[in-house]
C-alpha cells in the first residue's frame, strides 16, 4: 500500500460525522450588492478549535431547499427584493437565519446530513464521497466479472460515507437482485487487516432466522464491501412510513408515519432481541440498532438484522450525540439496549425521537409498551440502570411471544477471534467514557462561568465590596489584605526613613533638672543633664558607657498593638505581618542615636538583627 493511501486511510479512521457542530452567526458585512454573514463554528467537545465561514442568503436558501424534501418544514426568513441591505432588515434576517440553523441541528437526521456538514465545514467535507466509493467498487467488479451494477442507490442511508448499489449476478438470473454496500472505517476501528478478514468470513457463515447473512464480504485496506440479498419490501422504517426502499432517507422521516399495532411491535421486537442475544453470546456486539437496519418480510412476518459489520468497522451509532449526554450508558450492551428503545419508540409512535430522553407525559405510546420505554428512555429508568437484553426479553411485553426455529442457529467463532473482538469493544467503550467525561467537564465549566457573569452574582460581589470598604473607612480591618492604617503611628527612624510621631509635653519639676524626651525607632528615652552651679565635673579619661534607657509606656503600647493585630490578620497577609514584626524586633535592639546620645556611642555593642526574608517568589 502506498504512502498516499496510508495517509488517506489514517485521516478517515478518525472521522466522526456524528459529533454535533455548534454554529453562531457573529456578524454581517456588505459585499457589493449583497450581505455576507460570518458564522463561527466549533465541534461540541472542542470549543477551542473553531473556524469561521461566510455565507450569503442564497446559500441558506439552497441549504433549506436541499433539506426540505418530502415536506420537511424549516423556518427560512422571507426574501426581499428591495431594501435587503438596510440595517434593521439585515439584523432581523440574521436572527431568522440563526433560528434556521438551530432548528436544523435539533433534527438528528438533518444535523448529520452531508448538506449541513458541507455548509458549516466546507473544508473538512470537500471530498466527493460518492466518486470515492465508486472507484473502490469498480475494483470489486474487475475481480468479480459476474456482477454488474443495475443502479446506484443514493441517499437511502443516513451515512454519507456508506454508499449502496443495486447489482445482479450475470450467471444466476434467478438469484434476484442484491445490494452492495461500501463503508469506510470509523474512529473506533482497531482491528488489523487479518483480524477484519477473519471476522467478515464469520459473518458469511451465520445461520439465524433473524439475521441477514452476507453473500460475500471483503476489505481492501481502505474500506469494506459487502453483498446481501435485496429485500423488496424494505426495512422496518419503510413499513412505518409507507415509503419505497429506494427512497430518500430524509423523505422517509419527513412526516410522522403510521404506528404499528401492539401485536406487530411484540413480534418484531422479540425477534430483534433474540438476534441481539445470539450475537452477544458469540462475541459480536450489535450497537447499530434502528428501524433502517431491520429488514421486514411481510409474507412470513419475520424481520432480519443487517449491517452487522458496522460494529467491526468502528463507525459511531446514529444516537452517538445522545449517548454523550447520558453518563450512565458506558457499555456496549447498554448502548444496544438504548438504541433498541429508540427503535421501539418509532414503532409505537410513528416518528423518530430527536432528543436523548423521552417526554415523561408521552400519551401517544400504547400502555403495554410504556413500561419498557420508561426503563430505556426516561431519566428515572436510566438512573436506575438500563435493563440487559435478557431482561428485555423477559418483560411482559415480549415474554409471551412464542419463538420457534426450524433450524438451530449456528455461528462458528474461533476463541482467538473472540478475545480480539472483546478488546475491540473495550477500546470503543473507553473512548465513549472519555468523551462523556469531557462533555460533563465542559458543561460544568460553562455553568460556572454563567454563574459568575450573572447579574445576581455581580450584585452580590458589588455589595460585598462596599461592605469591606465601609469597614475599612470606619477603622475596621480588611478581610484579606491589612494595611498600615491599622498600626498605631509612631516617630520612627530606620536608616534614612523617618515617620513622625505625636510629640509629648515635657514636665518640669520645681528646683529640679530639666528633662527632654527623644524617640528613636520604637524606643523612647529620657536623658537628664547634670548641672552644677559652682563648678564643672572633673574630666575623665574614658567616657562612661551609656546605660540602656527604660522602656516607656508608648513603646509597650506600640508592640502590644502590633502583636494584638497579628492574631486578627488573615492567612493571605502572613508575609506582610511577619515583615512588620521583624521590623519591630529590629527597632527594639537599636539604641538612642539622638544628638544628645552620640556621646559615648560604641558601635561594637550593637546587636546583630536577624531577619527572615520572604520576598522571594514561591515556585
Amino acid at each position: 500500500m502506498s504512502a498516499t493511501i496510508l495517509e488517506k486511510q489514517d485521516k478517515r479512521l478518525y472521522a466522526d460525522d456524528t459529533m454535533p457542530l455548534c454554529p453562531t452567526i457573529v456578524q454581517y458585512r456588505s459585499v457589493g450588492s449583497h450581505v455576507e454573514y460570518e458564522i463561527r463554528v466549533h465541534k461540541l467537545l472542542t470549543p477551542e478549535n473553531e473556524w469561521t465561514v461566510q455565507h450569503r442568503y442564497n446559500d441558506f436558501a439552497a441549504l433549506h431547499q436541499a433539506l426540505c424534501v418530502g415536506g420537511v418544514s424549516l423556518p427560512l426568513p422571507p426574501k426581499k427584493v428591495f431594501g435587503n441591505t438596510e440595517r434593521q432588515f439585515v439584523q432581523e434576517r440574521q436572527t431568522g437565519l440563526q433560528n434556521l440553523l438551530d432548528e436544523i441541528l435539533k433534527i438528528q437526521l438533518l444535523g448529520t446530513s452531508l448538506e449541513t456538514r458541507r455548509f458549516l465545514d466546507p473544508h473538512g467535507y470537500s471530498e466527493n464521497f460518492y466518486e470515492s466509493a465508486l472507484r473502490n467498487v469498480s475494483m470489486f467488479f474487475r475481480s468479480e466479472p459476474n456482477w454488474q451494477v443495475v443502479e446506484p442507490l443514493r441517499n437511502i442511508g443516513w451515512r454519507f460515507r456508506k454508499q449502496y448499489y443495486l447489482i445482479t449476478n450475470k450467471t444466476d438470473s434467478r438469484g434476484g437482485k442484491h445490494i452492495l454496500s461500501w463503508c469506510e472505517p470509523g474512529p473506533d476501528f482497531s482491528l488489523s487487516e487479518r483480524e477484519l478478514e477473519a471476522a467478515l468470513k464469520v459473518l458469511g457463515d451465520i445461520r439465524h432466522p433473524h439475521i441477514m447473512p452476507t453473500v460475500t464480504a471483503s476489505s481492501n485496506g481502505v474500506g469494506v464491501m459487502t453483498v446481501r440479498q435485496f429485500c423488496v419490501t424494505g426495512s422496518l422504517r419503510d413499513l412505518i412510513h409507507g415509503s419505497r426502499p429506494q427512497g430518500h432517507v430524509i423523505q422517509k422521516c419527513s412526516s410522522p408515519g403510521r404506528p404499528l399495532d401492539v401485536g406487530t411491535i411484540k413480534r418484531y421486537g422479540r425477534q430483534v432481541l433474540d438476534a441481539l442475544a445470539f450475537l452477544q453470546d458469540k462475541g459480536f456486539v450489535m450497537g447499530h440498532v434502528h428501524a433502517g437496519n431491520v429488514l421486514v418480510d411481510k409474507s412470513q412476518h419475520i424481520c432480519k438484522l443487517v449491517d452487522i459489520e458496522n460494529s467491526l468497522l468502528g463507525v459511531p451509532t446514529m444516537h452517538r450525540a445522545h449517548l454523550l449526554e447520558i453518563r450512565k450508558i458506558y457499555t456496549h450492551e447498554a448502548e444496544t439496549a438504548y438504541c433498541f428503545g429508540h427503535m421501539l419508540y418509532e414503532m409505537s409512535t410513528g416518528r423518530s425521537l430527536n432528543t436523548a430522553l423521552m417526554d415523561e407525559q408521552c400519551i401517544s405510546v400504547p400502555p403495554a409498551v410504556l413500561p419498557v420505554l420508561d426503563s430505556l428512555l426516561s431519566a428515572k429508568g436510566i438512573k436506575a440502570g438500563l435493563p440487559t437484553i435478557a431482561d428485555l426479553s423477559s418483560t411482559p411485553l415480549f415474554s409471551d411471544v412464542a419463538v420457534s426455529y426450524i433450524e438451530k442457529p449456528s455461528m462458528k467463532v474461533p476463541s482467538k477471534l473472540k478475545e480480539v473482538l472483546k478488546g475491540h469493544v473495550e477500546k470503543a467503550e473507553m473512548r465513549l467514557h472519555d468523551q462523556q467525561r469531557r462533555l460533563a467537564q465542559k458543561r460544568r465549566l460553562s455553568r460556572a462561568q454563567d454563574s459568575v457573569m450573572s447579574e445576581d452574582e455581580k450584585k452580590k460581589r458589588k455589595k460585598k465590596l462596599k461592605k469591606q470598604m465601609k469597614s475599612v473607612d470606619e477603622g475596621g480591618e480588611a478581610e484579606a489584605y491589612p494595611t498600615t492604617a491599622i498600626l498605631p503611628r509612631s516617630n520612627t527612624t530606620i536608616g534614612a526613613t523617618s515617620v513622625k510621631a505625636p510629640k509629648q509635653k515635657s514636665t518640669s519639676q520645681p528646683n529640679g533638672p530639666s528633662s527632654s524626651t527623644t524617640a528613636t525607632g520604637t524606643t523612647t528615652t529620657t536623658k537628664q543633664k547634670a548641672k552644677s552651679p559652682s563648678s564643672a565635673p572633673p574630666p575623665q579619661s574614658q567616657p562612661a558607657a551609656p546605660q540602656p534607657p527604660p522602656a516607656s509606656t508608648e513603646r509597650g503600647s506600640l508592640l502590644t498593638s502590633i502583636h494584638g493585630n497579628k492574631k486578627q490578620w488573615s492567612f493571605k497577609s502572613t508575609r506582610f505581618s511577619c515583615l512588620c514584626i521583624d521590623t519591630a524586633m529590629k527597632l527594639d535592639n537599636v539604641h538612642d542615636i539622638s544628638p544628645d546620645a552620640t556621646e559615648g556611642f560604641n558601635k561594637g555593642k550593637l546587636k546583630r538583627a536577624e531577619t527572615n526574608d520572604r520576598s522571594a517568589p514561591k515556585v
